[in-house]
């Protein structure tokens, strides 16, 4: 759950942040709407994304990364997986009535190192001596398991994307899309757009509704547009059709 969280002044002139990206800074801020109110929370690359930078091209493990180099963030092994901690909490945030913790010290592991191979990762991460067999678990492993099962959602949607001829807003395009396929389902999405690219495109790619549009809108249970556009002749002359013959609607 977000939670509304406060900046203080001397954040934007602290020696460890300004030597950080801008898009990092941001990044580190945006967390804090969504760790608890002990700082922790679950270090998932695909959520966080979608929280934090869910239409921008930003790569959320890499400013991750960064930041624990940074020791701005700690990583921990819990039982119900990976962690991010935000360090000196308490310095950051002043907690009125914080919530119950969710999280005990005693089955908390700070790891020194970034895990390799994270991104897709969303398996736990025991601590040790917690995992299967009572042996910890490598995170590399946990990380092959879930590339080998891609989100079929996510495969559909980039392929329906990558055919809409205006690429904007594919956050807000991919939640459109989710909400979409739970009324019809990939092949029907990808034909009617494929049955609409003429016109989608007919006027030029400004008049192109962006895709969350096409989707919010159902576009897809529209008919196909087969009437060909009406453009302007060589003298700037529109070329009407003709009109049907005297009569023709008295009948």
């Amino acid at each position: 759950m977000a939670r509304i969280r406060t900046i203080k002044p001397e954040f934007w002139t602290d020696e460890t942040v300004v030597e950080l990206d801008y898009a990092d800074r941001l990044l580190f801020i945006g967390m804090w709407n969504f760790a608890d109110d002990q700082g922790f929370m679950p270090l998932r690359v695909k959520r966080i994304k979608m929280q934090v930078f869910p239409g921008d091209d930003y790569d959320v493990e890499a400013g991750l990364r960064r930041l624990h180099e940074s020791s701005l963030v700690a990583l921990y092994a819990h039982p119900s997986g990976l962690l991010i901690h935000v360090r000196n909490w308490s310095r950051h945030q002043r907690i009125s009535n914080p919530s119950r913790e969710k999280y005990l010290q005693s089955d908390l592991r700070e790891l020194d190192e970034w895990p390799v191979g994270l991104a897709m990762s969303l398996e736990p991460y025991p601590a040790e001596g917690k995992g299967r067999e009572g042996k910890g678990r490598d995170l590399s492993c946990a990380s092959a398991d879930a590339e080998r099962e891609p989100d079929p959602l996510a495969t559909d949607f980039d392929r329906w994307y990558d055919t809409y001829p205006r690429k904007r807003g594919k956050g807000q395009a991919f939640k459109a899309y989710r909400a979409a396929r739970k009324k019809v389902d990939a092949p029907t999405l990808l034909d009617a757009l494929a049955s609409q690219l003429a016109t989608l495109t007919a006027r030029g790619p400004e008049y192109v509704p962006y895709p969350a549009t096409w989707l919010n809108g159902e576009r897809w249970a529209d008919e196909p547009d087969n009437v060909r556009p009406i453009r302007p002749d060589s003298d700037g002359r529109l070329q009407l059709p003709p009109l049907p013959p005297r009569g023709f609607f008295d009948r």
